[in-house]
């Protein structure tokens, strides 16, 4: 009985956090910005160029929406936001650096130039990281995750390539030889990320579980929202087939809605092909919401690289979705709540389906509110 009601209690305190992130902060779910980067190590001077996307320049000078505009004084600070916010060091030696031109424009994004003298003495490793946007909170107690993928350059020669995360540290030999590269495992890592950290998904996957009545029904259920999002995904990261956030997000806040209904509403239709065709056809929304975590790192990749991302991510995104959906099945079994053949759906099925719907409500309202904006 005490673990019945301390599941009950998990339940409520999960869907509450996140109605409670969502209540915090009127605009999209996604607590995640990328970029694209690349480092030049010389014999005197290490050159940065970094490609930030007009988004995060609007979110560090905490401006919306990203389409009103922000003046040129404004470009030119972000400069120094960057230059305050990456760390560089030769040795443990802290490197100072300085923007060496003004930024230029490509496409939706902004490319900074930014040197950093070496010291006279040859350096035998180089080491960069970044806290970029920490300070600024998405939600409560939740800030943005800023990653950029970062290509590294010695005399001409790529040696290095992988995701610049916060807290993680890349340390380059500058005696070592060849190339070394983490780019699938740090895709990975980000695919599992952007689950973890995305309320729409997390709160469709509790809504979605909740009514299962079987390990076999999670398996087909589960297969199929992964066939829909693994298509979607691949189709906007390839550039044949991208929709508008505006659409994207506010449909992705109804489907919370949508099963949560379902589990309450119409309980006989969150089993069989129902409830396997919402899985599906709201999946195809949900993956073109994973490509937003993509989009941004994957420019100028080539085509084999961009198939491993895409790879790396989907794998990331299935073991965030694992993380999830196993604990919250076996806890609901716990409970005593599972069995297709019960007439009406349990106490806790009922709980858990209401506060994922009022929190897909208040998702709506917002995502709705910024779409209008």
């Amino acid at each position: 009985m005490r673990i019945a009601s301390l599941c009950r209690l998990c339940l409520l305190c999960f869907c509450l956090q996140v109605a409670g992130g969502l209540a915090g902060r009127p605009s999209f779910s996604h607590p995640i910005a990328q970029g694209s980067a690349t480092l030049r190590i010389g014999t005197e001077q290490i050159l940065l160029e970094m490609t930030v996307p007009l988004e995060q320049i609007v979110i560090a000078n905490r401006s919306a929406p990203a389409d009103s505009g922000i003046d040129a004084q404004a470009l030119d600070r972000h400069g120094d936001y960057l230059l305050a916010h990456l760390h560089l060091t030769a040795d443990s030696v802290p490197l100072t650096g300085k923007a060496v031109s003004a930024p230029a424009a490509v496409n939706q994004a902004l490319v900074y130039r930014l040197a950093y003298p070496l010291p006279a003495e040859k350096p035998g490793v180089v080491a960069i990281g970044q806290n970029l946007l920490r300070e600024i909170e998405f939600a409560p107690g939740n800030p943005w995750e800023v990653s950029y993928r970062l290509s590294v350059y010695r005399d001409g020669h790529l040696i290095n390539q992988a995701l610049l995360a916060y807290q993680e540290i890349l340390r380059l030999s500058l005696d070592a030889a060849g190339f070394d590269s983490s780019l699938g495992w740090d895709y990975t890592v980000q695919g599992w990320l952007h689950i973890l950290h995305g309320y729409d998904h997390l709160l469709f996957v509790a809504g979605l579980v909740l009514a299962v009545g079987s390990l076999r029904e999670l398996a087909i259920i589960v297969l199929l929202f992964t066939l829909a999002h693994g298509l979607t995904m691949t189709l906007a990261v390839l550039d044949w087939w991208r929709v508008s956030p505006r659409l994207v997000e506010p449909m992705i806040a109804f489907s919370i809605v949508a099963v949560s209904m379902q589990n309450i509403v119409w309980p006989r239709l969150s089993h069989g092909k129902p409830r396997q065709a919402i899985a599906f056809g709201f999946g195809l929304f949900h993956g073109l919401g994973f490509a937003g975590g993509l989009l941004d790192s994957i420019a100028a990749l080539s085509a084999e690289q961009v198939a491993w991302a895409v790879a790396a991510f989907s794998l990331g995104v299935e073991l965030g979705h694992l993380s999830v959906v196993i604990p919250l099945y076996y806890g609901l079994a716990l409970v005593g709540s599972r069995g297709v053949a019960v007439p009406a759906p349990s106490t806790s099925q009922r709980l858990g389906s209401l506060l994922v719907g009022i929190a897909g409500l208040l998702y709506c309202y917002y995502s709705v509110s910024a779409a209008l904006a």
